[in-house]
């Protein structure tokens, strides 16, 4: 709960027993603060929390005067709030709510964060998900049964998504640019190399970052830089040829400028990989004690790695590589999808898709949100369509 306040003056009217008998009143002055209580500092993107306005008079006694405030948002993009202060989540980034009542003012900072995916055909939409309410809306179609998605990065200062798509009839990889905002679709740009799955953003260069193939006969593995204006790719470094492989699992520390990635060896021995972009050299190496994640993503916060290992929920110490089983979060009727997770630091959620199978029905989806802290399952959102991508957004870095 977050409460912030501002003294101000206020005067006091009351009545005493004794005056009021004998036709008078009395009147005293005295100082008083106004406090903005909001139950949550941090929450989604259409979801919406009641705050309160709260007069505490010098002698301790409050009163609620929330439906008497004027309420305020410095963001209408980040947060709305209403006559009642009823505050609702619009858009990702930071607001700051005042009430103002008398001649006093209070203020509350508040964090909005969005969580959104691409559905499975037929069409493929962009959705914006709401964990917290357990639903999503659909927003924009960006696809067909012919399309294929293998990876996605977010640009939260431009509220951008970007999306590579193959297209099956012509075998053509394209770059999607959508708006997290409105979930339009901002432009279709054809790439000049194969789509990769290991996609990320740089926050600090404004470019985007992937793992894929730079020779014609698809044997190396090449980490490049793409501009998402020109499309020109640049290399950084070739991570291997065909004797070694790389996981899904990829991440960015964009502060250190290091992309983090796990290689697997001829003899599927796992190492954690962390990468200068700049450089092009490979800062940190480091096998993995057990077995690799399939879905890892970078918490800016604590500086540590966190993913998925089976049914395990585990965090990576990038310095030492030691991985720490903090929950487990499935069983042997759970299987995540390899490509599909996606971190709010803001919220302190880790976000993975859940396929539960059931002998003899068809299979459910879920996003699970994971407390990064705990481990254990804080949300769950049933899909009613299920999703192929998932993303983000806390706002500017």
């Amino acid at each position: 709960m977050r409460v912030l306040s501002i003294t101000g003056a206020f005067v006091a009217f009351g009545s005493l027993m004794g005056a009021a008998a004998c036709g008078g009143s009395s009147q005293r002055t005295g100082a008083a603060t106004l406090q903005v209580i909001a139950p949550q500092s941090a929450m989604q993107a259409g979801a919406s929390q009641q705050l309160s306005a709260v007069v505490k008079d010098a002698n301790g006694s409050t009163r609620d005067v929330t439906t008497k405030a004027i309420w305020s948002s410095s963001s209408d993009a980040v947060a709305t709030v209403s006559m009642s202060g009823l505050l609702t989540g619009a858009g990702a980034g930071s607001t700051v709510i005042t009430a103002t009542y008398q001649q006093a003012k209070s203020s509350t900072d508040i964090e909005v964060t969005k969580l959104f995916g691409v559905s499975s055909c037929c069409p493929n939409q962009f959705l914006l998900l709401t964990t917290s309410l357990e639903q999503f809306s659909i927003v924009h179609s960006i696809g067909n049964e012919l399309s294929g998605f293998f990876g996605s990065a977010t640009d939260a200062e431009n509220h951008h998504f970007y999306v590579p798509r193959l297209d099956a009839t012509n075998n053509i990889w394209s770059l999607l640019t959508l708006d997290t905002q409105t979930g339009d679709l901002i432009s279709t740009q054809t790439l000049s190399i194969p789509g990769g799955f290991d996609w990320q953003w740089d926050a600090t260069s404004k470019r985007l970052l992937a793992i894929t193939t730079l020779s014609s006969d698809h044997t190396t593995n090449d980490l490049v830089v793409v501009d998402p204006s020109s499309l020109v790719v640049t290399p950084i470094l070739q991570l291997g040829d065909l004797s070694v492989s790389f996981s899904n699992a990829s991440s960015f520390d964009s502060k250190a400028g290091l992309f983090y990635c796990i290689r697997f060896s001829s003899s599927n021995e796992a190492t954690l990989l962390g990468v200068n972009v700049s450089s092009g050299e490979i800062q940190k190496q480091f096998p993995l004690n057990s077995p690799a994640p399939f879905v890892m993503q970078w918490d800016s916060s604590n500086n540590l790695l966190y993913g998925l290992e089976g049914n395990d929920f585990v965090s990576i110490d990038p310095v030492t590589g030691g991985v720490q089983v903090k929950e487990t979060v499935g069983d042997a009727s759970t299987a995540f999808d390899a490509f599909l997770s996606a971190i709010d630091s803001v919220r302190r959620r880790f976000y993975v898709v859940k396929v539960i199978t059931t002998p003899g029905s068809a299979n459910t989806e879920q996003i699970l949100g994971i407390d990064l802290d705990s481990g254990s399952v804080a949300e769950t959102l049933k899909l009613n369509n299920p999703i192929i991508l998932l993303g983000a957004e806390q706002g500017a870095p």
